[in-house]
């Protein structure tokens, strides 16, 4: 019976058992079968050192993706500090005379969208009308009403925002020992406003007992008024800031104080008892006497209604620079139509929680 041998495609035919093979193809089979042995020895020794580098072009690789994750995600925006400080300057002048505020204010960050806060603003006035006859102008000066905030904060439909300030006022004395109307005093202010771009219109509602001091979003028309009211009271606000350059922004509005039933007025500038005062000219009734309502108006201004002695309209315009955080400076200019009186305010604010926050670390 013949067998046949299979090699790399070499057939030879055999005798019995024995395998009879080519001598040339056995020398062939020999020297691939040595080249074969080396490269299997070399693939021994140098698979440990290709699996190193393939580790390591592997960490690598894996290093270099979590640095690009790292530097793609956005850094966590820090907390807001949670104690609240602040302190504000005010001032106006108009030709009926000039009045100062200094306010300091502390509150604390409840959540994002509700704070609370106290304050206590010191007033210092120059009038004209000098009881000492060596001059032509009397400076005076005294505590105003405390007060405490609650502030809401909140986003609306459309990408607008709500900001709303809930002010209540306390009397430590009586109108003619401090700058009060000698009444509990309560205000609620609501901004509403939607960014477009470099402009931010916004609308301002306020409802109120008479008309407060306000340290927080303070407007032109408000600030370091020459007088205080008494009686239920509206505020409306319509207008817009642009942002010139960072960090400086220009606004302008309009305003509306319209009062529901009685009024009183309160003079920060004739003082109390005084017979010296202006002539009230343009119903500037702050300017002739330290109170003016009820008996007081109709024995000065006869069938004058008691409601719209402190009504008000008028324009507003304001620089509002903030360059050197923490520090904010307002300039502004106030226009009343009704009393028909030119206003210069000047506002600066210190916004002291992030250094509260550095010493405290709250």
């Amino acid at each position: 019976m013949s067998h046949y041998a299979f090699c790399s495609g070499r057939l030879k035919k055999a005798s019995g058992s024995a395998l009879v093979v080519d001598e040339s193809f056995a020398a062939w089979t020999w020297g691939a079968g040595r080249h074969l042995s080396l490269v299997v020895m070399l693939a021994v020794l140098l698979s440990p050192q290709i699996a190193r580098s393939q580790a390591a072009s592997s960490a690598t690789s894996s290093s270099s993706s979590s640095q690009s994750s790292a530097q793609s995600t956005p850094a966590p925006t820090p907390p807001p500090p949670r104690v609240l400080s602040f302190v504000e300057g005010q001032a106006s002048e108009s030709i009926l005379g000039i009045v100062m505020v200094i306010d300091g204010d502390v509150g604390l960050n409840i959540n994002r969208h509700l704070a609370v806060d106290v304050g206590v603003p010191l007033m210092l006035t120059r009038s004209p009308f000098s009881p000492v006859t060596t001059t032509d102008y009397y400076w005076s000066g005294g505590l105003s009403e405390p007060y405490a905030d609650v502030r809401y904060t909140r986003s609306l439909p459309f990408n607008a925002n709500l900001f709303s300030v809930l002010t209540g006022t306390a009397p430590v004395a009586d109108q003619e020992r401090i700058f009060t109307t000698g009444r509990f005093g309560g205000d609620l202010f609501n901004h509403i406003d939607k960014k477009e771009g470099r402009f931010d219109p916004f609308i301002n509602l306020d409802a109120s007992n008479g008309v407060v001091n306000r340290f927080i979003m303070p407007r032109p028309y408000t600030e370091a008024r020459p007088y205080e009211t008494l009686g239920i009271l509206t505020d409306f606000e319509l207008g817009s800031d642009v942002e010139l350059v960072r960090g400086v922004k220009l606004g302008v509005s309009y305003y509306v104080y319209e009062p529901i039933g009685p009024q009183k007025v309160f003079s920060r500038l004739v003082l109390p008892g005084s017979i010296l005062g202006g002539d009230g000219h343009h119903n500037r009734y702050f300017d002739q006497t330290f109170e003016t309502g009820g008996a007081e108006l109709t024995k000065v201004h006869p069938g004058v209604g008691s409601s719209s002695i402190d009504r008000d309209n008028g324009y507003s315009g304001w620089v509002d620079v903030n360059w050197l955080h923490p520090l904010d400076l307002q300039l502004g200019y106030t226009h009343s139509v009704f009393y028909q009186l030119d206003t210069y305010t000047v506002g600066i604010t210190f916004d002291a929680s992030h250094l509260v926050k550095a010493i405290t670390g709250y």
